[in-house]
């Protein structure tokens, strides 16, 4: 499954920045290109907070995982 998750976001990505350039007609076209240089910002964001997670599960495991929850 995870093979294919990442094609289907980018598909879905793509998708939407064509429909905002090709669809919203009244406003500037190069607009809708200035979220693009926010993907690796993002990409960055993800990282740390997927870090951060990690971390709290390695801490608290029952936080994590209700299984290994005590009591």
């Amino acid at each position: 499954m995870m093979p294919f998750y990442n094609p289907i976001l980018y598909v879905s990505g793509a998708a939407a920045l064509g429909a905002l350039l090709t669809e919203n007609r009244r406003a500037p076209h190069g607009l809708p290109l200035l979220t693009v240089p926010l993907v690796p910002v993002l990409i960055a964001a993800q990282h740390c907070e997927h870090r951060r997670l990690t971390r709290i599960a390695a801490e608290r495991p029952g936080w994590w995982n209700r299984r290994l929850r005590r009591g």
